[in-house]
């Protein structure tokens, strides 16, 4: 077909034509001016077809064709970067996601262990001072007092207070813990303890 190098061209529907590029292997890079409808396969209403560009020589239409191949390679690589881009992503979240929730879990275990430090340091003040007390009860009593060595014998384990103590014994403890108060646990504390003994 003859080249046509006007800027602006009718097709023959009326209405301004559009300028298109031509990829084929014959072609490639040249091109042409067609109707606004234009489709590869042809146009049953409107056959306008006008190349813009000459013909390339053999030479240069190797080159453009190494050059489309390049491009083409190149768009598939970045496609798949992109795919591998975004498949990190989302295992990058899903890490993040579970990191979050183990640091949930360290944060809950460190509570609880806090809470069980408290619990157990509480404990013992209350032992501390029930200790303490007994003893400024027991002093000036020989029969408390017998008991109490009786049961601070340093060879015994802590469990084994309890299975050495006498009926006597533990009644004759029990009627010394009744009889203490214990200002840093109030009243209503100290009416349980009693209860509990008795």
């Amino acid at each position: 077909m003859e080249v046509e190098r006007d800027q602006t061209r009718y097709c023959y529907c009326g209405v301004l034509a559009k300028q298109f590029v031509s990829w084929t292997d014959e072609d490639p890079g040249r091109r042409f001016w067609s109707c606004n409808k234009y489709k590869p396969e042809g146009n049953e209403h409107c056959n306008l077809f006008m190349w813009i560009d000459p013909p390339w020589c053999p030479r240069a239409s190797s080159v453009i064709k190494g050059l489309q191949r390049n491009r083409n390679i190149l768009q598939n690589q970045l496609r798949s970067l992109r795919d591998s881009k975004a498949r990190m992503q989302v295992e990058l979240d899903v890490m993040r996601a579970k990191e979050m929730i183990l640091d949930e879990e360290v944060n809950e275990s460190r509570a609880k262990e806090n809470k069980g430090w408290i619990v157990g340091i509480v404990y013992w003040i209350y032992l501390l001072a029930a200790k303490f007390a007994m003893q400024k009860m027991i002093e000036g009593n020989d029969e408390l007092e017998a008991s109490y060595e009786y049961l601070q014998n340093e060879d015994d384990e802590p469990g084994q207070i309890i299975t050495k103590m006498s009926i006597d014994t533990i009644f004759i403890t029990s009627k010394v813990f009744s009889n203490i108060t214990f200002p840093v646990f109030g009243n209503a504390s100290q009416q349980r303890f009693n209860i509990f003994l008795h």
